[in-house]
């Protein structure tokens, strides 16, 4: 809750010039050196089974949280920011989206949570092959439509300014292009109709296959 909180403050700091409030830094250093405590002591309990236990990827998962919550303390400070160039800055910046997962430490508290986790984690070789196909199937289209865009300047020119021309270097003018808008056609980014249309101009099958 206070990630959250801590990131609309910032937004409206920045976009809309409202002051950002003295306490917020004190607070997140708080929560910092809590946690490194809580590591810390969690080290000193169990020595070595920290790294060999039971939990012992948890314990290198929280381990991992502590290091960047360390990282982020440094991103936070303006005096060591100035000695970061622009790049390096906004890098550490980034460390600040790896906070919210302290969430899974709650997660690890209950059961039927753990469960569903856990159950997601195992499916994960599953869902990549599941990608993978669909982006082969991407691929193969998009190579058909980039075709059907190449038959239509071949028929037009390149330097036809027409609507439709247009439309079909917007929407098929590569690869990479073709590929984002069969993507966006599936996932609702624009009407599949949009990226029809052009298509019906050049050779009307081409259209039936979309």
């Amino acid at each position: 809750i206070f990630i959250g909180y801590e990131s609309a403050v910032n937004l409206n700091s920045h976009m809309n010039g409202d002051e950002y409030p003295s306490w917020l830094p004190s607070v997140e250093v708080t929560f910092s050196v809590w946690f490194l405590l809580e590591w810390a002591a969690r080290l000193v309990a169990e020595r070595w089974l920290f790294f060999v236990g039971s939990e012992w990827k948890w314990n290198a998962f929280d381990t991992l949280l502590m290091l960047t919550s360390l990282a982020d303390l440094i991103a936070s400070s303006r005096n060591m920011l100035r000695a970061y160039n622009l790049t390096m800055g906004r890098l550490l910046r980034l460390l600040r989206f790896f906070r919210i997962a302290r969430i899974s430490r709650v997660i690890r508290q209950f059961a039927s949570l753990r469960l569903v986790l856990f159950s997601v984690l195992d499916s994960m070789v599953s869902l990549f092959w599941c990608f993978v196909i669909i982006g082969i199937t991407v691929y193969v289209f998009a190579v058909l439509f980039v075709n059907a865009c190449n038959e239509h300047f071949q028929d037009v020119g390149a330097n036809a300014s027409d609507s439709v021309s247009q439309t079909m270097k917007e929407f098929y003018g590569g690869i990479y292009t073709a590929s984002v808008t069969l993507f966006m056609t599936m996932t609702g980014g624009i009407d599949w109709k949009q990226a029809m249309d052009p298509l019906g101009f050049v050779y009307a099958p081409y259209e039936r296959v979309l």
